[in-house]
């Protein structure tokens, strides 16, 4: 088998995505029609879909790559949108940068969660970790908390992991 055939259709779908996206989103940017972000970007990113029915993320996930995208200070050249990153959270995850959970959620809302999911749920995470073995209670933390996040907000767990790690080891060392 050659390495060509190796190659399934999502990996070609995933490949297609981040010039796709790329395209559209100019076009996207430009659109001043809506006042509220998260309107903007559903609606988006539906219209994205239709563009591109063979896309290899959900409608949820091409509105935060959107919601993302706008909230970057745009330079005046046109938008690029590097193959790599694949127009993903992982541009955003790989610097831990807390701001769109921020502007998502406000700050205070926030903070305030995970400082109240910490003293929850982290001693029993820990108790557990200890008892059964497999996972830190850090991973446990994490994921529970990333879990619950994205549930209520619709963020990408993707990206929330690594901002939640880095929230919990400050805290930890503090």
């Amino acid at each position: 088998m050659s390495a060509s055939k190796s190659v399934s259709k999502r990996d070609l779908a995933v490949q297609a995505y981040s010039a796709e996206f790329q395209k559209y989103s100019s076009l996207a940017l430009k659109d001043t029609k809506y006042e509220n972000l998260f309107h903007w970007s559903n609606s988006h990113a539906k219209k994205f879909m239709e563009r591109m029915p063979n896309c290899p993320y959900t409608n949820l996930e091409v509105a935060q790559d959107l919601r993302r995208l706008r909230s970057v200070p745009q330079k005046k050249s046109s938008v690029s949108v590097s193959p790599e990153a694949s127009a993903s959270v992982s541009q955003l995850a790989k610097d831990c940068d807390p701001t769109f959970a921020e502007e998502c959620l406000g700050k205070a809302k926030f903070y305030s969660f995970l400082y109240r999911e910490f003293d929850l749920w982290y001693s029993a995470f820990e108790v557990e970790a200890e008892e059964q073995g497999g996972d830190s209670a850090e991973c446990r933390w994490v994921w529970q908390t990333a879990q619950k996040l994205s549930k209520s907000t619709g963020m990408s767990m993707n990206y929330l992991g690594p901002v939640l790690n880095s929230w919990l080891t400050k805290r930890l060392d503090a």
